[in-house]
C-alpha cells in the first residue's frame, strides 16, 4: 500500500485544530455520563503495562462490584448524537478499568475481553481502487479529529470493543443473516488476521488493533427471534460474523467522507466495522426496539441566563423515547422537570388536519342520508 505525503499546510491547520480542541473544556457530558452510568465519585488508579511500568487510566465511578460487566446496565436514550458519544466513551473507558482490575495485568487482550480497532484512513483518488493510505502518524491525527458525526454516525475513528456488550449495527450489508442497519448485536469474539497482534495503549489502557487486521467479529444476536436461527454452520444459533468494511466493499453512501480542516475540505476513505457502541442510543434509533431498562437523559442544559433549554427535536420525541421499555420499572427519567411545556404544546397542524376530516366527515354523512330519503 503506497503511503501518502501530507502537505505542510494541511498539516499546521490538523495541529492548530487539535490545539484548540486540547485547550478548550472537556467536551460536555462526560462528567454527566459518569453520574448516570455507575455511582461513586470519579478517581485515577493504575493499570500495570503487560510486562512494564505501571500507567494511570481513568475511572469515573466504575462499578467495583462488575455490574460493568455482567450487562446488567440500563440503555440510555438521548436526543443528541454528541451526547450519545460522550456517554459510549465513558461508559468504554469504565468497562475497560474494570476488566484491567478483573483480570490482572499480564492477561492478554483476549482475557480482557476488550479490543480497541482503529479505523483506518486513506486519501480520495478518484478512480483508485488501492487508494494510497495515510502514514502512521496522520493515522493518530485523523482518529483524534474525525467523530462518528462524521462518519455519518454508521462507522467509529476507534471502535472500543468489549465482549458481551451491545453494539448496533449501522449497514444492510446482509439483511437475511441479521447485518443490517438498527440491528443490536454482542460482541463474543475478534479473529484477526494470520501474523497481526494487537499493541498495547497505555493511554487507554487496553490492547488495540488496526481494523485492517481484523478478519472477522463473532457477534450474537440477542433479540429472542433472531437469537434461535442457525445463522451459520460452525456457530451456535444466534451468532454470525461481521467483516470491516473497505473503500472497495462499503456500500455507496459510506465510501467517501469528508472533513472540514479549518475551511479546507478534505476527502477520504475508510476501512472499520460497520457498527457503534450501544450503551446509549438517541431517539431515532431505539423507534421499533423493546428494551428492559431505559434511563431517558441529557434532554435539556442551562442556559447562561439560568433557564432550562430543551433537546427534543420533535414533540413525538418524549413518548417515542419514554415508550421503549416494557415495563414502568424499567423507565428512568433524569431531568430536572418535566418537559410538559413541549408533551402537551398544541399540535395545531393535527388540530387543523382533524377538524377537516370532521368537516368532511359530516358533508359525507349528510350527503349519504339525504340521498338515502325516498
Amino acid at each position: 500500500m503506497v503511503r501518502s505525503p501530507v502537505s505542510a499546510q494541511d498539516a499546521a491547520k490538523a495541529w492548530k485544530l487539535l490545539a484548540t480542541r486540547a485547550a478548550g473544556a472537556q467536551p460536555r457530558g462526560d462528567a454527566a455520563a459518569a453520574d448516570h452510568t455507575a455511582s461513586g465519585a470519579a478517581r485515577t488508579t493504575t493499570t500495570a503495562v503487560p510486562g512494564g511500568a505501571a500507567s494511570p487510566v481513568h475511572r469515573a465511578g466504575v462499578n467495583t462490584d462488575g455490574a460493568c460487566l455482567e450487562g446488567s446496565e440500563r440503555i440510555a436514550i438521548v436526543p443528541m448524537n454528541r451526547d450519545r458519544i460522550a456517554i459510549n466513551e465513558e461508559f468504554a473507558r469504565r468497562c475497560i478499568a474494570a476488566s484491567n482490575e478483573a483480570a490482572g495485568q499480564e492477561a492478554n487482550w483476549r482475557e480482557r475481553g476488550v479490543l480497541l480497532i482503529d479505523a483506518v484512513f486513506y486519501r480520495y483518488r478518484p478512480y483508485e481502487r488501492d487508494p494510497p493510505r495515510y502514514s502512521e502518524h496522520w493515522q493518530a491525527v485523523w482518529r483524534r479529529l474525525v467523530a462518528e458525526t462524521d462518519l455519518g454516525n454508521k462507522y467509529a475513528p476507534v471502535l472500543r470493543v468489549i465482549f458481551g456488550k451491545r453494539y448496533m449495527l449501522t449497514q444492510n450489508t446482509n439483511v437475511s443473516h441479521g447485518i443490517a442497519n438498527g440491528m443490536w448485536a454482542e460482541v463474543r469474539d475478534v479473529i484477526l488476521k494470520e501474523g497481526r497482534e494487537p499493541r498495547w495503549d497505555a493511554t487507554e489502557g487496553a490492547f488495540r488493533v488496526d481494523a485492517d487486521a481484523v478478519k472477522y467479529l463473532i457477534i450474537k444476536y440477542p433479540d429472542r427471534t433472531w437469537s434461535k436461527r442457525k445463522l451459520h454452520s460452525k456457530l451456535p444459533p444466534g451468532h454470525f460474523i461481521l467483516t470491516p468494511d473497505t473503500p472497495e466493499t462499503a456500500a455507496s453512501g459510506s465510501k467517501i467522507f469528508s472533513f472540514d480542516l479549518c475551511g479546507n475540505t478534505k476527502k477520504f476513505r475508510i476501512t472499520q466495522l460497520s457498527m457503534i457502541q450501544a450503551h446509549a442510543v438517541t431517539g431515532h434509533k431505539a423507534q421499533g426496539q423493546s428494551l428492559p431498562s431505559i434511563v431517558l437523559t441529557r434532554l435539556h442544559h442551562t442556559g447562561v441566563m439560568g433557564q432550562l433549554v430543551w433537546h427534543l427535536r420533535s414533540l413525538g420525541w418524549f413518548y417515542t423515547g419514554a415508550s421503549r421499555t416494557m415495563t414502568r420499572e424499567g423507565l428512568q427519567l433524569e431531568t430536572d422537570e418535566l418537559p410538559l411545556a413541549h408533551i402537551q404544546a398544541p399540535r395545531h397542524e393535527i388540530l387543523h388536519e382533524m377538524e377537516r376530516l370532521q368537516v368532511l366527515h359530516e358533508r359525507t354523512h349528510a350527503r349519504v342520508h339525504s340521498q338515502a330519503d325516498p
